[in-house]
């Protein structure tokens, strides 16, 4: 059965801040997911523990608020079996909740950020050593990096 897609302004259905255990095992079935793993950056829970996190869908999409300096980044966005269209509810939410920064890897994310508001402030060619280490070549190419910023 295909995943519903969710209509512009529907918010997600049962969305809590939880704490850090709770978010990474939701995290980390992510994480293994071959889909879009890779994309994710693997923190661990320690990393999870200083930041603010969020999850809907019975733990099927969530995403994370990282404080860096004066700006707050949303990481860890995930959208795992959720409906269509829930992620990018979920990077409202974090925004609403004063993430105001991200970064992605290649233009399918770019865009979809950009749709939320979030615009390129830097673009990083793609470099071999820092590639996530389930990168699959034959599948994503060779991406340029984005840092992102939020523009109200």
């Amino acid at each position: 059965m295909t995943p519903r897609a969710l209509a512009p302004d529907e918010p997600l259905e049962d969305l809590h801040e939880v704490d850090a255990q709770r978010f990474y095992t939701a995290f980390q079935l992510a994480l293994a997911d071959p889909a879009y793993g890779a994309f994710l950056t693997p923190y661990e829970l320690a990393d999870f523990q200083r930041m603010r996190c969020f999850l809907a869908e019975d733990g099927k999409v969530g995403g994370a608020i990282k404080t860096v300096g004066e700006h707050h980044e949303a990481v860890s966005l995930f959208n795992r079996d959720g409906s269509r269209g829930a992620g990018l509810r979920m990077l409202h939410h974090l925004t609403a909740q004063d993430a105001d920064r991200l970064d992605c890897i290649g233009d399918v994310l770019r865009c979809l950020y950009e749709r939320a508001g979030y615009r390129v402030i830097q673009t990083i060619p793609w470099d071999d050593h820092f590639k996530p280490r389930t990168w699959e070549y034959h599948l994503y190419g060779s991406p340029d990096i984005y840092l992102m910023e939020y523009q109200s």
